[in-house]
């Protein structure tokens, strides 16, 4: 009989045990089920990002994972966050914008929602609503133009002139470099051009008939500083005594002008050059940054040559551009010559 009792006894406090477990664990599930939807949908995140899956099944995958984890856990930051990346490598930012108010919700005081939801906001063209995530946030000037880097080295070209804008709000003056290649930018994306202090940061020269521009006042499109060399130097400010009144290219790069044309007509483009030993040097001729022609000097013997294309160009301002390809030798030029061609 006490047998029977203690046995009944340790089954009572088993089921006990057991009952008191559950209860404690119930609440934890749904944390548990939300935790493994968001590893799960970061895994599937991450294999859509290399090279060897397929994106869009990995990716509805990943966004299916943590919608499940936010139906068992709605205040599960961490999957608002990451279906805000998928959002975007679905090219969908409006659903990513979505994603990330609720993550900043959230998580307030962490400044990476603010980053990211103002760098959205600039690819859809929203600089109101990027400029109040960015405040948001507490970012500063550096924020903004290490951006501004980021978009122009990928040629992100309206990105770049928004976070120019988004730096510029703390009325603080810009370098040189920075405000150059903003202008850039604007006759690149066809925006209105920026005014600047300095006159001479980007001088566009009206074109009629014909326009002869010197070859020392074209602008750098590239920064080098163990030479000393930044974004908008003229070719003058790097020359020698060697080639008097003349603009050098001394490093693999771009030089451009900037153009204003009236109506659409065929243009002819000459440019005056030479090489310099021991060649041979090659030299491309652009149109906003777009390829031409491509011309070949190999003497070596610094003789004058004047290379020659036709493009038609229509109303607007333009950037002609001599990008230096071959640096063998160095390119040594003269002018850039826009004549409009009259069909008869």
């Amino acid at each position: 009989m006490y047998a029977f009792v203690e046995l009944g006894r340790e089954r009572w406090l088993a089921i006990t045990g057991v009952l008191l477990i559950t209860l404690l664990l119930v609440p934890l599930f749904p944390y548990g089920i939300s935790a493994y939807h968001v590893e799960m949908g970061g895994r599937a995140i991450d294999l859509a990002r290399s090279t060897l899956s397929e994106t869009p099944a990995d990716l509805g995958g990943a966004v299916t994972h943590l919608e499940r984890a936010l139906r068992w856990r709605e205040d599960n930051a961490q999957a608002y966050w990451l279906l805000s990346q998928a959002y975007m490598m679905q090219e969908d930012p409006a659903r990513a914008v979505q994603a990330l108010a609720h993550y900043t919700a959230l998580r307030s005081g962490n400044p990476q929602g603010w980053w990211e939801l103002a760098r959205i906001y600039v690819q859809m063209d929203l600089p109101d609503e990027a400029q109040a995530a960015w405040l948001a946030g507490g970012f500063n000037t550096q924020n903004a133009l290490s951006a501004l880097d980021k978009a122009w080295e990928t040629e992100h070209y309206k990105e770049v002139l928004a976070w120019y804008e988004l730096a510029s709000t703390e009325n603080q003056e810009l370098p040189t470099s920075i405000e150059f290649r903003a202008a850039i930018a604007a006759i690149l994306t066809n925006q209105p051009i920026l005014e600047f202090q300095d006159p001479d940061l980007l001088v566009i020269h009206p074109v009629s008939n014909s326009v002869q521009i010197e070859a020392e006042t074209w602008k750098w499109l590239k920064a080098d500083p163990a030479w000393g060399l930044d974004y908008g130097d003229s070719l003058g400010d790097h020359t020698s005594p060697e080639y008097p009144n003349a603009g050098v290219m001394w490093w693999a790069g771009t030089a451009v002008a900037a153009v204003q044309i009236s109506h659409r007509d065929p243009y002819r483009i000459q440019i005056r050059a030479k090489d310099t030993p021991p060649g041979p040097i090659a030299l491309q001729v652009e149109c906003d940054l777009v390829p031409l022609a491509r011309f070949t000097l190999g003497k070596g013997d610094q003789t004058w040559h004047e290379l020659e294309t036709v493009v038609t160009l229509p109303a607007g301002v333009h950037l002609i551009g001599i990008r230096f390809l071959e640096d063998t030798g160095d390119a040594v030029l003269d002018w850039i010559r826009l004549q409009r061609v009259i069909e008869r």
